[in-house]
């Protein structure tokens, strides 16, 4: 490039403020925007003998040989800029810095330390100003300045700073960005934190130990929440900040560093990628990031917080619904919150800020106390249940949690998750048809399962062969839809019943719930005549701990053959544990005998004379 000035050089760097997300929600209109900005700029720069050298993201990079030249330039293009009808309504606020050294032109481009030090500048300038240098603060006396006094720039030192106030331009007011004005976006908590000390504590330990930490758990259980307020528990430990980045609202992988640019302030350099600017910006910070909600994204966030913490010093405080799944991740289960303390506790604090005449008395509490079992402890849901209790008492609010779905509506306006069924369809969506199918299928069971009773249940030509069953279940444990529960006898699996219950709705809606109930049915049929088999011989032991295992689940088997009108079914089931039924004090489970006696034919069954036992014994 011909004519770049030489020797002392007054340089003027541009950006657009937030510029990432603005093409993220308006790509055509930003397009357009930043056309007419790019024409703004390079007739001002030309007007005032200035020459734009390169184009750097959204902004631009001019150099000139006059200080007072550089700065009136910027001063002119802010108020062009400010005065401008943005196409769309869009409103560009353009950040500016301005730096004069010693430096000569090479091949077209500048580099040294003049170059570095005035893309240091324009950091800390926000959208709306313009900043310079001392060195070009002394060399004009044409433009009002304002001394806004020393400050550190990252790898550059310290710097005595000047505002540019002109009257063809109003400056935004707010501080600098430089870290001493700025340590964190974390939002301050307008709501008390409940029942989590202890893992605050524990999480604090864990960040001093590992570089990347990840907070998994179902929709609802507070992830969030916990890492924002372990996030303030540190602050005074980083003394670069704490920087939250909200990727819930981030469509599509590719844009991941771009959320995270504009939340950290970080910019694209020349010859590089936006993410390689990242861990150019973090590589001498000693910061902590809180990535929120990557679970949507593919890879994308995993990626980037890898390189993160293999790359600079930074720690990475990850939420997400399963693990992120790279080299050094330290994973940290977020556990629904104990019904009977914490979470009632939970309950009655939202419930005292929607009335703050709400009582917890001995009558309310062990409402209460049912409501919090019932939503599993989930605190998204005890909040929502909370809401209403200004209209509604806890023991009503406690009758209609069969309807948990349509009940558990509102709560926190603007909210991404207003609803608990919104939380859930969220966590839904993110599995694969394969996943979802296995999952809607787990919910006929009842009080947890196995692997060999859901791959006996759920898997047919429709959906998968069974031995990769054990693949998708152990999917939907790391994505925290379902939990597993290790035993002396194996492992044991459940949903929550809240996800249960989610889970029997979408398997209505595909009409195939009869058929799931049926086969589980049949299932347990098998596991009653087996443990019919082992009792009074030497397995005797393993026979009780099954029927302890599996009561649940044989209760709903004999209730689903009985509804389904599938007599033999259930008489195999009442015939093979009725007395163990009767022996343990849960007769009421199995007093249908005397149901089935009364049913046309049942004079024919194998099992008549069982049944006729165990209900004269029952009765």
């Amino acid at each position: 490039m011909e004519g770049l000035p030489r020797g002392t050089v007054t340089f003027l760097f541009t950006d657009i403020e937030s510029s990432s997300t603005r093409w993220e929600s308006d790509p055509v209109e930003m397009r357009a925007a930043l056309a007419r900005h790019d024409a703004i700029l390079a007739e001002v720069i030309g007007r005032f003998g200035g020459a734009v050298f390169k184009h750097l993201g959204d902004g631009l990079c001019a150099a000139f040989g006059s200080a007072s030249s550089a700065l009136s330039a910027g001063v002119t293009a802010q108020g062009l800029l400010q005065a401008e009808p943005w196409p769309g309504g869009i409103s560009l606020a353009v950040r500016m810095g301005v730096h004069t050294g010693e430096i000569e032109p090479r091949d077209g481009d500048y580099f040294g330390p003049a170059v570095n030090r005035v893309a240091r500048v324009m950091d800390v300038a926000n959208g709306g100003q313009i900043v310079c240098s001392a060195a070009t603060a002394s060399l004009c006396r044409e433009v009002l300045l304002l001394d806004a006094g020393e400050h550190e720039l990252r790898g550059v030192g310290t710097e005595h700073l000047h505002l540019v106030v002109g009257d063809a331009f109003r400056p935004d007011p707010r501080p600098l960005r430089t870290v001493s004005r700025s340590r964190s976006n974390v939002p301050a908590r307008v709501t008390s934190f409940v029942g989590r000390a202890g893992d605050v504590a524990e999480l604090v330990t864990e960040i001093d130990g590992h570089r990347l930490v990840t907070l998994i758990g179902v929709g609802g259980v507070g992830k969030t929440s916990l890492a924002l307020a372990v996030a303030r528990q540190v602050l005074d430990r980083f003394k670069d900040g704490v920087w939250l980045c909200e990727l819930a609202p981030v469509g599509d992988s590719r844009s991941v560093p771009a959320a995270v640019a504009d939340a950290l302030g970080a910019r694209s350099q020349p010859g590089m990628s936006l993410v390689d600017s990242i861990l150019d910006y973090l590589r001498d910070r000693h910061a902590l990031i809180v990535l929120d909600n990557c679970e949507h994204l593919d890879d994308a966030a995993a990626r980037l917080a890898e390189r993160i913490v293999v790359e600079t010093g930074v720690t990475v405080l990850a939420t997400s619904r399963s693990p992120l799944g790279v080299g050094g991740e330290r994973v940290w289960a977020v556990n629904p919150l104990e019904a009977e303390t914490s979470g009632v506790e939970l309950f009655a604090d939202r419930a005292r800020d929607r009335d703050c005449r709400f009582i917890l008395d001995d009558d309310s509490r062990r409402a209460v106390e049912e409501i919090c079992r019932r939503l599993d402890g989930i605190p998204l849901a005890i909040e929502l249940a909370a809401a209403r209790a200004r209209a509604m008492s806890p023991s009503a609010i406690a009758q209609r949690l069969d309807h948990r779905f349509r009940l558990l509506r509102g709560g926190r306006k603007g909210a991404r998750h207003e609803t608990l069924h919104d939380t859930l369809r969220w966590s839904y969506e993110l599995l694969s048809a394969a996943e979802a199918a296995l999952f809607d299928r787990l919910s006929v069971f009842a009080g947890g399962f196995t692997l060999e009773s859901v791959e006996a249940v759920c898997a047919d030509l429709d959906m998968v062969d069974v031995p990769a069953v054990l693949d998708l279940l152990t999917s939907l444990v790391d994505r925290s839809m379902v939990v597993a529960e290790p035993t002396a006898d194996g492992d044991r699996f459940r949903l929550l019943e809240t996800l249960r219950e989610y889970g029997t709705d979408r398997l209505a809606a595909t009409s195939a719930l009869d058929t799931y109930r049926a086969k589980h049915a049949s299932w347990f049929r098998d596991v009653a005549l087996e443990i019919e088999q082992q009792l009074w011989t030497p397995n005797e032991a393993t026979a009780w701990r099954t029927i302890e295992a599996e009561w649940d689940n044989l209760r709903t088997a004999f209730s689903t053959a009985l509804g389904q009108d599938d007599i033999g079914t259930a008489a195999e089931i009442v015939g093979a544990l009725g007395w163990c039924a009767a022996w343990t004090a849960r007769d009421e489970l199995f007093g249908g005998a005397e149901v089935l006696l009364g049913k046309p034919g049942i004079e024919q069954h194998p099992r008549y004379a069982d049944l006729c036992g165990i209900a004269a014994w029952t009765s």
